[in-house]
This record gives structure tokens, sequence and C-alpha cells, in this order.
């Protein structure tokens, strides 16, 4: 099952944050507890804590002349987490005013905030590679100046796969320079529904949506299923077509149940897409390769207990971050297909 967050956790990480903010209330401190309030739909508490944060970063940074596009960005960030959008906009002005001219995400997001959606797509367009938070400012950019709300839901969607990629719960989301991946799932459904003329929904309703609540009962006791453990030691392979239309052989090796476990995607020449589970402490580290020797590597944050979580999260990444060809879509679900073979 695909990560997500339930009440409890969220309740946790509340709780945990408002410890923080008892502490020490600085502005990351009230960040995680606003964000945490307002994924519970806990609105004012939420507003009380981002106008604290952004009133906290403008004392601490802008009046001892240290404030820059990031620190600028960050206070509207916040005070339009607070609903003081009018005060929002002059920081976002101030924020794109230091932009400098290669920060194309930076600058897009900010004409974005700034309602000047042609600017964002003009940004946006300058870009040499894309990039998914790039492309879901863009989407919604184009879904504002084209009233188009198909863009709207198509930004929803990067947003989700990209959370689910960084596996980064809200609360713990903070010192940003202009909207969080959760921000910007929010600002999708938002989008949707003003394009749609209907209600925008609360946050719980969103993460229920968004498929990012995950079960909150039965996760400490369920039994290990054949998909948990990590399959004898051999090598599976599969003939599977990338959607370009070429065939390749994908392969599954066990080498050391307690050390190597192998995952070839896509294996022609200049993509070379490997995903590697190593076991550490009796927990797998997965690590994304691409290209002759693994010239582009990536090693998730987190670890993982067993095989079937290693391999979902790997899964995840791919999805929004794998190179194209093969796609994020054909990566992931060439992984299910790996891991159903090697336990039959």
């Amino acid at each position: 099952m695909s990560w997500g967050v339930d009440r409890a956790t969220l309740e946790a990480g509340r709780d945990e944050a408002a410890n923080e903010v008892a502490a020490n209330p600085c502005s990351r401190a009230l960040e995680r507890l606003g964000r945490a309030h307002l994924w519970l739909d806990e609105l004012e508490p939420a507003a009380a804590c981002f106008r604290e944060a952004a009133q906290d970063v403008e004392r601490r940074v802008e009046a001892g002349g240290r404030g820059d596009a990031a620190s600028r960005g960050q206070t509207g960030t916040l005070l339009r987490l607070a609903g003081e959008h009018a005060a929002a906009a002059q920081w976002f002005a101030r924020a794109l005013e230091d932009t400098r001219e290669d920060a194309i995400l930076d600058m897009a997001a900010y004409c974005y905030l700034l309602d000047d959606q042609q600017a964002a797509l003009a940004a946006a367009a300058r870009a040499l590679k894309r990039r998914p938070l790039l492309e879901i400012v863009e989407a919604l950019a184009r879904g504002r100046a084209e009233q188009a709300p198909d863009m709207a839901v198509a930004a929803r969607e990067h947003a989700i796969r990209v959370i689910r990629a960084e596996r980064t719960p809200p609360y713990e989301e903070s010192g940003g320079p202009h909207l969080s991946l959760f921000d910007w799932l929010e600002e999708a459904f938002v989008v949707e529904a003003q394009l749609r003329g209907e209600a925008v929904c609360d946050h719980v309703t969103m993460l229920e949506r968004a498929g990012l609540v995950s079960p909150e009962e039965g996760r400490q006791r369920r039994r290990r299923r054949p998909l948990d453990l990590l399959p004898a030691p051999g090598r599976v392979t599969l003939v599977r077509i990338t959607p370009d239309g070429a065939p390749v052989e994908a392969s599954l090796e066990v080498t050391d149940p307690g050390g190597l476990t192998t995952l070839v995607l896509d294996p022609r020449e200049g993509i070379e897409l490997t995903v590697l589970l190593l076991m550490q402490f009796g927990e797998f580290i997965v690590r994304i390769q691409e290209g002759e020797y693994g010239e582009s590597e990536d090693d998730l944050d987190d670890t993982y207990d067993d095989f079937r979580s290693a391999c979902t999260a790997a899964a995840d990444w791919l999805r929004a971050y794998a190179p194209d060809p093969p796609g994020g879509a054909w990566a992931a679900d060439t992984i299910d297909a790996l891991v159903a073979a090697s336990v039959r």
C-alpha cells in the first residue's frame, strides 16, 4: 500500500510540535504546529501559528538586515497560510525582485502566487530540465490562465506522486521559500473547485480524495504475507514492452538474503534504470541508479523493515522522478510485476 497519514499520526505530529513551541517558539516550530492544525481542520489555531511564525521570521531575519528572496518568500507563504493574502502579496513581490534569473522554479512560483499566470508560464518555459514541482506550478498557472479545471487535476496528481515519493508528512514541512508540497496539493483542490464553481472541501477530505490516508487499524498486528518476505536467492526475468515500444528484459535478483537485491527495470544503454535493496541492521536501504555504473544515484531517506515496503517506496519514488523513457508509471508497474513473479 502506498504511503499516507492518518488522524492519529497528524495528532501525534501536532502534539510533538506543540511541545517544541513550548520549549522554543521559533518560526520553524510554529510553522510545523500550524500545518498539523491545518490538516486536522483546526483552522483558527493554524492561522494564529502561521501569523506568529511570519512575525518571528520578520523580526529575526528582516529586521536584522539579513533578508533575501528565500526569507521574504517564506514570510509571504506564512502570511498566505494565515489568510492575510494582501500582506502576503507584498512579500512575494519583494521576493520576486530578489530572485535570480536562473532560479526558474522560485520565479514561476512567485509569479503564480502574485496571480501573474502568463509570467509564471513564461518562466517555466525557460527551464532546461523538467522538475516535478515546476510541473505542478505550470499546470496550475495554465489552469487559471485558460480556466481549465483539468489542469488543476493534473497538478493535483503531480503533487500526489511527489508527496508519496518524498513521504514527508505535512507537519514536518517548514522553512521553504514558497509553498510546500502539501500547500500545492491544497492549491490544486482550491483551483479545481473555483473553476468548477464548487465549494472547496476540507483538508481531511482532500487527504481522502488524494488517497493519502493510511489505514489506522491493524497496522501493527498485520501478519506478514509472502510479499513481505525477501524471496529466496535466485533470479527472475520478465520481458516488458516500454512505452516507446522497446522490448526489454527486466530482472529481480537476490544474490544474498542478508545483503543485496537488484531490480533491473530498463537495461537499455543510456537508461540503465536499477533499484538496489541493501540490507543493513535488519532493514532495507533503497537506492535508485540511472546510467552506466550508477552515474546518477539516489538513496531514499527512510529505511524499510520488509521487502514489500521497500519495493513500494521505490515504486512511489519512481512515479515522481523516473527518467522518461521509460517513465514513472511503467517503472513502478515493472517493480510490481517483478515482485509478483518472484514469490510465485
